[in-house]
């Protein structure tokens, strides 16, 4: 599956792993929100939050070929990796 995945959206394995990472980090801002069942966040914060997260995602995955995307993807997976 992941390489007809590869081949139809002519990417590389590493923008692949780059879009996986964005996709769970998308999870984990689903997962925040679910987990504040009382509501002491409030809405407007917790979709701020989400909506923060899932383009700043989108974004380091499109200019994927630019140094400092390179770098934050790094750490970002670093510290995904450290997390689970």
């Amino acid at each position: 599956m992941t390489q007809d995945l590869l081949k139809m959206f002519t990417i590389s394995g590493v923008a692949f792993g780059n879009l996986v990472a964005f996709l769970l980090l998308c999870i984990y801002a689903y997962a925040i929100a679910s987990w504040d069942h009382d509501g002491s966040f409030g809405p407007r914060r917790l979709l701020i939050f989400a909506s923060l997260v899932c383009a700043i995602g989108t974004y380091l995955f499109a200019n994927q070929h630019l140094p400092i995307a390179q770098q934050v993807v790094f750490w970002l997976g670093l510290v995904l990796r450290l997390h689970l």
